[in-house]
């Protein structure tokens, strides 16, 4: 208990960051068994078991699993589950997730038309989600298979309902260009099936684009645009979709099992959902009907067959398959095991990859090699996909190892990873930077950061910060993570722009405040106060704008002189009143030209002043004047 109090303590404080920043609603850990220990969205509810698929896939491959699954209370969540280990060993599991109406809400800006998110009620509980549901719209009733959880148009009005809703057992609505009249508008309506993480059907997404004004003629391009808005928006869902859905529905069939009983090995290998087939000299000599499905072809077809048979004439190597083949067979029976990856060719010519994993048995004292085949096709797909993501990512990403002296204190870091926002952003390029140490790169980078990073590295503890880094000139929104020991990960964004204008807000609020409050000094003036009005005008100004000096230059009546009246200066610096008093103004032409035109004078920089600006150049420059605006 007091374990998980500390952890609670530790990490809701992140939670909220993240909910606040990123929207997220789900955060939970659990333990080796799948027990939920804390859920920091809901820490009255613990102890119950983990079942669902993602946490299952994690636990079988210890490997970080996301897809989109139906929760406890009848809702739709993206989840991750993270395996955690500690020298090697599990110790248990991290779990994000994001309720799929927040993600629908937070891109409703960007799409062009309305959309709705149905779920089949036959995934679902009626109570738990009636309990569930804030809204007061929220009507199970509504529709006959399916539940409305969340749209872009609320209330949707009933007219819609003959296409929300469609009965799963009869397939999913396909009319994706379906035309509607609801309330003498025109909507085009596209369907899209959602799957879960198991890769079944647990509802649809409904996309609908008002097309009304694509009726007439002269707005031909309106409609055109919305069309194509609404097409490249199911594009980018179906792309996000594709990368969530990973299927592995495998069991393993232990070797002695198959050898304690025949019976029992028929009904696994004729039943399993994997592909199984068993080669003998070199041949196919029986598989299963999940082998038949995937090669789309008959047993009969199959048996007698090389592995190079249904194989491409190379391998992505370059290596012939029938060579290669006879290779991994020869070293499988050697080593009594091997698993690789391998390019197949289905009995139509259609080619996909696959995970093969031999294992050398016997049927009736001869040798033969027991063989799972796994379609990995779509994991490919995915993994190329997973990897131009991340590469075309807005947010930079950089990973790095910390760095600490003989007393363990952080000292340095050492660049490992980086992403191409990474360079755009910082300007660094990765050919230049890793393997390097941040101080070799940048110098001048502040201690503060290495600190931070290093603590963070060393305790685990993740990091969420906004600072200044003098070295980039820039300002950054900081999330920082430890993924392994001694290392840290950072995602952040460029938010220079926000901070200046946010600085500049400030700025202009302070000077108007400054021109309200030394308007009313000089109202409520009276002929003794008026100097020292003057005095405390000079030190707003100088202090607001951060200069040097501040002062007031009075003409004589005829305009033959100039005296310097008041003046402020910052500390530290000498008073130059004294130089202008009764000053010709004949002895500076150039200043009183400029005067002339009724318009500021600003000198960047005195030294740079023209040459008819002689004399002025030669007094500014005795009062230690390097940029003056008057």
């Amino acid at each position: 208990k007091k374990n998980v109090q500390h952890l609670q303590a530790d990490w809701q404080p992140v939670f909220e960051q993240m909910k606040q920043a990123d929207h997220l609603t789900h955060f939970l850990f659990y333990d080796t068994r799948r027990v939920s220990l804390l859920r920091l969205h809901y820490p009255t509810l613990h102890g119950d078991t983990i079942d669902r698929f993602t946490a299952l896939k994690a636990e079988r491959t210890g490997k970080t699993t996301s897809g989109l699954e139906i929760g406890k209370f009848g809702t739709l969540v993206l989840r991750v589950v993270q395996p955690i280990f500690q020298d090697g060993t599990l110790v248990g599991y991290v779990e994000l997730g994001k309720d799929v109406r927040d993600i629908f809400n937070g891109i409703q800006r960007k799409m062009a038309g309305e959309w709705a998110v149905l779920l089949f009620k036959e995934r679902m509980d009626r109570q738990q989600w009636t309990d569930s549901m804030a809204d007061p719209d929220a009507d199970w009733d509504r529709l006959p298979h399916s539940v409305l959880i969340t749209t872009s148009q609320a209330p949707l009005p009933a007219a819609f309902n003959s296409v929300l809703d469609h009965d799963p057992a009869h397939g999913h609505l396909d009319e994706t260009n379906q035309e509607i009249e609801v309330h003498g508008k025109f909507w085009r309506v596209a369907s899209k099936p959602i799957a879960d993480a198991s890769g079944n059907p647990v509802g649809c997404l409904l996309i609908m684009t008002d097309i009304s004004m694509a009726k007439a003629s002269f707005q031909q391009l309106l409609f055109v645009s919305g069309v194509s808005s609404g097409v490249v928006l199911l594009g980018l869902l179906g792309f996000v979709w594709v990368l969530l859905r990973r299927t592995d529905r495998g069991i393993l069939v232990r070797e002695k099992e198959l050898r304690e009983s025949e019976q029992k090995h028929r009904i696994l290998f004729a039943d399993s959902p994997d592909a199984y087939f068993i080669l003998s000299d070199g041949r196919l000599v029986d598989c299963n009907r999940e082998t038949e499905r995937i090669l789309k072809g008959s047993r009969e077809q199959l048996i007698g067959l090389s592995p190079s048979d249904f194989s491409p004439k190379f391998q992505p190597n370059g290596v012939p398959s029938e060579e290669l083949a006879q290779a991994n067979m020869k070293k499988a029976l050697q080593t009594g095991h091997l698993q690789f990856l391998w390019t197949h060719r289905r009995m139509n010519g259609q080619e996909f990859f696959a995970e093969i994993m031999l294992t050398p048995s016997s049927i009736k004292g001869k040798k033969v090699l027991f063989a799972s085949m796994r379609d990995r096709t779509e994991e490919h797909v995915l993994e190329e996909n997973y990897h131009t993501l991340f590469n075309q990512m807005l947010d930079g990403f950089a990973q790095h190892e910390i760095i600490c002296d003989a007393q363990g204190r952080p000292v340095n870091y050492r660049f490992l990873a980086v992403n191409p926002a990474f360079e755009r952003i910082t300007g660094l390029k990765a050919i230049d930077i890793l393997g390097k140490t941040v101080l070799d790169v940048m110098p001048a980078t502040e201690a503060f950061w290495i600190e931070i990073y290093g603590q963070m590295a060393l305790t685990g503890k993740p990091v969420f910060l906004e600072n200044y880094s003098s070295a980039l000139a820039k300002w950054f929104q900081v999330t920082s993570f430890r993924p392994a020991a001694n290392q840290f990960a950072c995602i952040f964004s460029d938010v220079t722009e926000r901070k200046l204008a946010t600085n500049q807000i400030r700025f202009n609020l302070d000077f108007q405040k400054m021109v309200s409050e030394i308007s009313a000094c000089f109202l409520a003036a009276t002929n003794n106060t008026l100097g020292d009005v003057f005095d405390d005008m000079l030190s707003r100004i100088g202090n607001l704008f951060g200069v040097d000096r501040c002062t007031l230059i009075q003409f004589s009546a005829n305009g033959s002189k100039m005296s310097q009246t008041h003046e402020w200066c910052s500390p530290g610096v000498p008073p130059q009143k004294h130089r202008i008093q009764d000053f010709p103004t004949e002895s500076a032409p150039w200043w009183m030209n400029q005067l002339s035109l009724g318009k500021p004078i600003h000198i960047p920089c005195v030294g740079e002043m023209p040459d008819e600006a002689s004399v002025e150049r030669t007094e500014f420059m005795a009062q230690s004047i390097q940029s003056l605006l008057s």
